[in-house]
């Protein structure tokens, strides 16, 4: 695994274009993820000089990704008469987010102060997500910025669309739960002048939905290429109708009866839950009442309805685990969040999103592998 890190520029620390190789590695784990944040773990000895050539801090890529990592952590292990160990660990860039307050840099302009509280307005929890990073990072006066890094979506076509609103927390948890609405991903695409993904001048946090590949990407028990399952026919989870309980009202959500792949929504097959809403108006000092204050909060806890109903699916694969030298091959056949089909065993065959891939490189040679859940959306 070809590792570099970036040369940082003072006052330009994320315009990322100069590097230099990292040597001296004595093993290296690359693991990227598609909406969970993603994580490197380097060895060497000390004596490679690592400690000091990857400071705390230092943004590093390897040559066949876009993906960008941050030094976070150093540990050294010693013991006697021998060359001490270096671990040097770190996160996903993006993670930086998780120190970035909600809107912090938007809030003194035109935010609800009075309930501690960032309001984004109805439109595609991509495009939302991209306000949310960029109302964190950009702009600021004196709170800090990442002038060079924004957040971007090339996300097209239509969904659900609502008013949501944050309280003030962690950047990165309200991120990621805004991008599990849709089971959207995202990732950092450093600056790239030689086309396709991302800009040829600026680092992107790139929110993006992996594309449909289950016709022509098919991991087969029979070709070897799954080699081990776990699997579980189960209707316990279904839903097909719930109740969102406020502190004030109920917001409601059922499928649509023909369309519904689990049987009609009505009598023995009706299936009904309820879950606990009640943080949509909990700052609410009494009944909200009338279309302005009222309305908004009833869509919501219809939204959280609905995306209930969407998590309640039924599961045949709970684990898959695909062989590491299979037909495929990961950033050429298939990527992050693509959707790939599963031909198990037991007749069972379903269709699931790539949400996790590991590269370990040491001693014995390179594998990779990747980590398969059932779509949430």
């Amino acid at each position: 695994m070809d590792l570099f890190k970036f040369t940082m520029q003072q006052g330009h620390e994320t315009v990322l274009q100069g590097g230099e190789a990292i040597n001296g590695v004595r093993s290296v784990m690359w693991t990227e993820r598609y909406r969970g944040v993603g994580e490197f773990e380097i060895k060497a000895f000390l004596s490679s000089g690592l400690l000091s050539k990857l400071p705390l801090g230092t943004l590093i890529s390897h040559v066949n990704t876009l993906e960008v990592m941050m030094v976070e952590d150093h540990q050294i292990t010693e013991n006697k008469d021998e060359d001490p160990m270096l671990t040097i660990t770190g996160r996903s860039f993006y993670a930086f987010l998780d120190f970035r307050v909600v809107g912090m840099i938007k809030s003194y302009q035109y935010q609800d102060l009075a309930r501690g509280e960032y309001a984004i307005a109805s439109d595609y929890t991509w495009k939302q997500a991209v306000l949310l990073i960029n109302d964190s990072i950009q702009n600021a006066a004196t709170y800090g910025v990442l002038e060079e890094v924004y957040g971007f979506t090339g996300i097209t076509g239509t969904g659900a669309q609502t008013a949501r609103t944050f309280k003030r927390m962690n950047a990165l948890t309200a991120v990621l739960e805004l991008l599990a609405f849709d089971d959207i991903g995202i990732r950092t695409l450093r600056k790239n002048p030689f086309g396709g993904l991302g800009s040829s001048t600026q680092t992107r946090w790139d929110i993006y939905k992996g594309v449909d590949k289950s016709s022509s990407i098919v991991f087969s028990w029979e070709r070897g290429d799954v080699i081990g399952a776990d699997y579980l026919w189960s209707d316990r989870n279904i839903l097909n109708a719930v109740l969102a309980l406020t502190t004030y009202f109920t917001g409601a959500a059922e499928v649509d009866i023909n369309n519904n792949p689990f049987g009609h929504s009505n009598g023995y097959l009706r299936r009904e839950g309820v879950i606990d809403a009640t943080d949509i108006d909990s700052s609410y000092n009494g009944n909200p009442v009338g279309t302005v204050d009222q309305a908004p909060l009833v869509q919501k806890a219809g939204t959280r309805a609905y995306q209930e109903i969407a998590v309640s699916k039924r599961i045949t694969l709970t684990r898959v685990d695909i062989a590491p030298n299979t037909q495929y091959i990961y950033r050429k056949d298939y990527n992050l969040g693509d959707l790939v089909m599963i031909n198990a065993n037991y007749g069972a065959n379903q269709v699931m999103r790539v949400i996790e891939h590991v590269e370990i490189e040491d001693e014995n040679g390179r594998t990779g592998h990747p980590t398969l859940a059932i779509p949430t959306a």
